[in-house]
């Protein structure tokens, strides 16, 4: 986008000041006129239902999703930050995990399937995966047809994107359940995409609320989420890493 840059505007007052202190005569002013800087481009008007409706099919149950995920967790009085960044196509996933309590970091790989989760801590091998692979119709963040959006007009931060907001977004820390916390119980969740004109994902923000537990204890857990969106072309295809 282009900037308008603003002149330097000497004020007559300091000109005059000036002579009648130098002993000078009143300058000859000549008036050229004033300066503006050049009006904004106005926005041209979008259509908010086809932006809610661009937007649910982009992250629809059938679409290639490539993402990177960031969750700065507050497990009771404790920290966690949790990082993910892989591909999602319905209840499919390949992606790369890792999540940092204090000095303790632990990082894995994760692949889902034909309906079987696997799991492969750093330098370790591939297992399956005691946790249940998602139903079929939903993506990272469940099934994104039935989710109520709302659009909340233009960007304040950039004036090429729209905002859509969904409250109750309730799948939207799905990454974190069976990897971070098993039995993750949301009690509210709200999450804010920022889209262009055609609905496609830039980035999308969350605060979560709830409980989970660790090796079968139970936390209240906050979660405060960033994604990032990339675009794809071609539909993933996830294979079992175990013959």
């Amino acid at each position: 986008m282009s900037r308008a840059h603003r002149g330097l505007t000497v004020p007559l007052l300091l000109v005059l000041l000036a002579g009648a202190i130098l002993g000078c005569s009143r300058p000859n002013l000549t008036n050229v006129g004033t300066t503006h800087p050049p009006a904004a481009p106005t926005r041209a008007p979008v259509d908010a239902d086809k932006v809610v409706a661009g937007l649910k099919a982009a992250l629809g149950p059938d679409m290639p999703i490539r993402l990177k995920a960031t969750a700065d967790t507050r497990v009771n009085e404790g920290a966690v930050t949790f990082l993910m960044d892989g591909d999602f196509q319905g209840n499919e996933m390949d992606a790369h995990a890792s999540f940092r309590l204090g000095i303790v970091q632990l990082s894995y790989d994760v692949i889902a399937a034909d309906g079987k989760a696997y799991v492969r801590p750093y330098q370790g091998k591939w297992a399956k995966s005691p946790e249940k692979v998602p139903p079929d119709g939903g993506g990272p963040f469940g099934d994104m047809r039935k989710a109520k959006l709302e659009f909340a007009g233009p960007s304040k931060a950039d004036r090429d994107l729209y905002v859509i907001n969904w409250d109750q977004a309730t799948h939207a820390a799905r990454a974190l359940n069976g990897t971070l916390f098993s039995s993750l119980k949301v009690k509210s969740a709200s999450m804010q995409f920022l889209v262009d004109a055609n609905g496609k994902p830039y980035t999308a923000t969350y605060v979560l609320k709830g409980t989970g537990k660790v090796e079968g204890e139970s936390y209240k857990v906050t979660v405060n989420g960033y994604y990032q969106f990339f675009a794809v072309r071609e539909p993933h295809e996830f294979k079992s890493p175990m013959k």
